[in-house]
């Protein structure tokens, strides 16, 4: 869950060269896409963490990844090159949902060592997805094209959706 920030916003730059065709903007502009989804992803980050005390972790990070969803449709069929920006924006802020609440859980579950290891592998994952993320968008972009890599985004949120809302309804977390 806390990978689909990463993931999202380094996919998608092996498509760079064709969404700028495709959107008939400069690649620089299309560069500027990242800085507007890490703005969303930071705006969001500020009040997560509340919401989900105030409403319950298991609701505020599946309405953050359904939030995630729907911006990432709206940014596949965006007419336009600002729309495509403002998805970008509404999609940062749902993956945020998903490395506040998970930091929080872990919180909520450990203490002392435990949590520290937890927090580790987080990190661990965190850290690597950045570095992996590009050969898949990479794959997909040669493959496919720059959509591709927004479909597979969808597909890895609602699994790990899925996934979360399964071990919760089970009792595993």
């Amino acid at each position: 869950v806390s990978c689909l920030g990463p993931v999202a916003v380094s996919a998608c730059v092996p498509g760079f060269f064709e969404m700028a065709n495709d959107f008939g903007v400069s690649f620089v502009a299309v560069q500027q896409t990242m800085t507007v989804y890490l703005a969303g992803f930071a705006l969001a980050a500020l009040v997560v963490g509340a919401m989900s005390d105030a409403l319950g972790r298991r609701t505020v990070l599946l309405a953050g990844m359904a939030l995630f969803i729907a911006a990432t449709i709206a940014a596949l069929a965006a007419p336009a090159f600002w729309i495509f920006n403002v998805c970008r924006v509404i999609q940062g802020m749902g993956a945020a949902v998903g490395q506040v609440v998970t930091l929080a859980m872990v919180r909520d579950r450990w203490q002392g060592l435990d949590a520290a290891k937890m927090n580790g592998l987080i990190a661990m994952f965190f850290a690597v997805s950045p570095a992996l993320a590009p050969v898949v968008g990479g794959f997909l972009v040669v493959h496919g094209s720059w959509h591709a890599v927004f479909v597979f985004l969808i597909g890895y949120a609602d699994r790990t959706a899925a996934v979360f809302h399964r071990r919760v309804e089970s009792g595993e977390i």
